[in-house]
């Protein structure tokens, strides 16, 4: 289970791009964003990606293009192509001559948000709902909507994952509904591609198989769902291990993986007695308590190797959520957690966001250890992955 220490998400970009005719060697106007002035080499760093558009307008250029070590993109128009690469390559083919448009820019970690350095011409405006899906193993058929300012709104799509295939034209104007399907992943580490469009970047996350989480497992989706986001990685051997028992180090990465940090900075000094920088988790653990979410065991320690209790987990997401003291309810919710409880209200709050439903039978079994598969729904849940 100390897989969940290390986090990896790859990312691969793929030619999936027709052949198209072309004609006379082009020109050489180099632009970074559309109608924007060239911006100087000092505003990126080197190594940071970029995607962005390609005026090739022969078959050697093309030939040219591909031997040059960028990636291209699913999607052209007309005499356009589009590349990821890095910005000092962008650069490169910038003195090099080519008529090259940066269009996206992000930092160079995988996990870095894509940003556009567009600006859409014709006063149009576009956005995107939902803007990201996490999906399982298994891929399947989804879609996402585009809303645009006005019907005459230009659009193409761009796709830099060959796993993702947007059906439909890849070029049109105003708003629509785009569909999708996603091939399944048989690897044993998830992935993340992207769709630009317009100056939009839709995500899709897609989890591992595991091979020991079949597609009728109880919380399939929901352990899906947590690696398709990167926040976990299993527990070794290409397997998930749903029944073994969450320990405390283990929920201090989940919890702060799922609030988006997946690489916390190393502390300053020692926080926990118990926990030293050997501890695989140490910088997720000292994070947890930084936001306040735990306190440790005692005031010294934080028991890393201790089962998480269903009720422990209950204050654990609750204050994750940014609840630190949820009211008092009306009434008692569950028969086995009475007021006397130290965690009454975080349970009670935990099944008011419908995060739980209990164990059964009018009960919450606050005193049973959390398994890794109950720990992926409750996530799922609390975090609305």
């Amino acid at each position: 289970m100390r897989n969940e220490s290390k986090r990896g998400v790859l990312f691969t970009a793929t030619l999936v791009i027709g052949l198209f005719a072309l004609s006379s060697l082009a020109g050489a106007n180099v632009t970074i964003g559309a109608a924007q002035p060239a911006q100087s080499s000092a505003t990126y760093s080197a190594d940071q990606q970029v995607v962005a558009r390609v005026t090739v307008r022969s078959q050697q250029e093309m030939e040219s293009l591909i031997a040059s070590d960028v990636s291209l993109l699913e999607g052209h128009k007309d005499q356009d192509v589009f590349i990821l690469t890095t910005f000092a390559k962008f650069e490169q083919l910038q003195r090099e001559g080519w008529a090259v448009t940066m269009l996206f820019v992000r930092g160079a970690d995988a996990d870095s948000p894509w940003r556009s350095v567009q600006s859409p011409l014709g006063g149009c405006s576009y956005s995107i709902a939902p803007t990201n899906r996490a999906v399982t193993a298994a891929g399947g058929s989804f879609f996402f909507n585009l809303t645009t300012s006005d019907p005459s709104c230009e659009w193409t799509i761009l796709v830099d994952g060959a796993w993702i295939h947007v059906n439909g034209p890849g070029q049109g104007t105003g708003s629509t509904q785009f569909f999708y399907t996603v091939d399944a992943n048989t690897a044993s580490t998830n992935r993340v591609g992207h769709v630009f469009i317009a100056d939009q970047v839709f995500t899709v996350y897609q989890g591992a198989q595991f091979n020991d989480v079949p597609q009728n497992h109880v919380f399939y989706v929901e352990i899906e769902k947590i690696s398709a986001r990167g926040i976990t990685l299993g527990c070794g051997n290409n397997n998930f291990c749903p029944d073994g028992i969450v320990t405390r180090d283990q929920m201090a990465a989940f919890i702060v993986r799922a609030l988006g940090e997946f690489n916390p900075p190393t502390p300053a000094m020692q926080r926990f007695a118990d926990v030293p920088p050997s501890n695989p988790f140490y910088n997720f653990i000292d994070r947890l308590a930084e936001l306040g979410i735990t306190q440790g065991c005692s005031a010294t320690n934080y028991c890393p190797a201790d089962p998480v209790l269903r009720e422990q987990s209950a204050a654990l997401i609750i204050r994750a959520l940014g609840e630190f003291n949820p009211p008092t309810p009306a009434t008692q919710r569950f028969a086995d957690v009475p007021p006397s409880n130290p965690f009454y209200n975080f349970i009670d709050r935990m099944a008011a966001l419908g995060i739980t439903q209990g164990c059964g039978g009018g009960n919450f079994c606050p005193k049973l250890a959390v398994s890794r598969a109950q720990m992926a729904a409750f996530i799922v849940r609390a975090f609305n992955l």
